[in-house]
């Protein structure tokens, strides 16, 4: 009798557990479809924000939205934070076209350098200027801030942080 009861306590247990499984497997598939409907907002916001800052046609921006989801399909970083950094390079002044050939060695950068994908664009935005520089020698002022990095057994990080100081030396001279 008492092992009876057990059992059926148990029994009773594993219906109400039974039960709370599906419950939160459609909590978590809800919960990422949220999460991808948040994103996807954020990304086209971004892309607002591009064609709002930088007086860029509705082509040129859907231009730079597909090569941002190109890129994240390729590519480590995700559609988001690649519009973040065409956003950056907008904000820097660089047109749609500037954007879309500074993209690639920013993308570069910041993978050799470990660093974010903004935080590369801001820094290279910042050294090419500083120096002379337009959005097509981006890949040049990356390769140059890597090997210096290298060399030196310094993080690219701080190597960029270094030619963003001397940068203003720089402009003085």
């Amino acid at each position: 009798s008492a092992a009876r009861g057990l059992a059926s306590g148990f029994g009773a247990m594993w219906l109400t557990w039974g039960q709370i499984g599906p419950l939160l497997a459609g909590a978590a598939i809800s919960n990422g479809l949220v999460q991808a409907i948040k994103a996807g907002s954020q990304f086209e916001q971004s892309l607002a924000s591009i064609r709002y800052l930088g007086g860029e046609s509705e082509q040129a921006v859907a231009g730079i939205g597909r090569a941002a989801l190109e890129m994240a399909r390729s590519g480590p970083v995700g559609p988001l934070e690649i519009a973040e950094a065409f956003k950056t390079l907008s904000l820097a002044g660089l047109n749609a076209k500037e954007q879309m050939e500074a993209i690639k060695p920013v993308m570069n950068f910041s993978l050799a350098g470990e660093i974010e994908i903004k935080k590369a664009a801001e820094s290279l935005t910042a050294i090419s200027t500083a120096f002379g520089y337009n959005a097509m020698g981006f890949g040049a002022v990356g390769d140059v801030i890597t090997k210096a990095a290298a060399i030196s057994m310094s993080s690219v990080g701080d190597m960029a942080e270094a030619f963003k100081q001397a940068s203003t030396v720089a402009q003085q001279f």
